[in-house]
């Protein structure tokens, strides 16, 4: 069933690209890549994660304080040398910082703080939603959705669901299989 799963969440995948894309371009590749290795990896980590709340007995905010602590070391790494005393000025210091605990740090917390009550895979079915729930806002305020791509994000979200709740069934003996 697993593998059933997969090869639709894969269907699913090339149908929104086919929806959304009438030509392929690098760029148009390479963010399909992106996005399926981040989302990937996302998965993977809070995998990971969660098994390290069960493990080791550390804090949500322990365990994002080691995250972050290797982002920097990697984002030092990264920076270019030349325009480090240009980036690190006052002014942006400011709107970094607030960028970071917007777009990152809120986030994560809470999602570390659902992972000591859900499971990774009752979370992955949670963000899923993410693009189902912009769609609507965004025909809410734009109205400007197209009914394909929303489709195509709540079949997504249907299958992973299914997935799991197939998985979950099989474990309790409840299938047969």
């Amino acid at each position: 069933m697993k593998l059933l799963c997969g090869i639709a969440l894969f269907f699913v995948i090339i149908a929104a690209i086919l929806l959304t894309f009438s030509s392929f371009s690098t760029a148009v590749l390479l963010g399909v890549l992106v996005a399926f290795l981040g989302g990937t990896s996302s998965f993977v980590y809070f995998k990971q994660s969660q098994a390290l709340i069960k493990k080791v007995p550390l804090s949500s905010t322990q365990i994002l304080a080691v995250r972050f602590y290797l982002s920097i070391i990697v984002i030092f790494i990264f920076m270019p040398k030349q325009d480090f005393v240009k980036y690190l000025t006052l002014y942006n210091s400011f709107y970094l910082i607030l960028l970071a605990f917007l777009s990152l740090i809120i986030p994560l917390y809470f999602q570390q703080k659902a992972l000591e009550r859900i499971s990774s895979e009752q979370n992955a079915i949670i963000m899923s939603l993410t693009p189902v729930v912009t769609a609507f806002i965004e025909e809410a305020i734009f109205k400007n959705v197209d009914f394909q791509f929303l489709a195509v994000y709540i079949l997504y979200t249907l299958i992973i669901a299914a997935s799991y709740l197939f998985n979950r069934e099989q474990k309790k003996g409840r299938l047969g299989i």
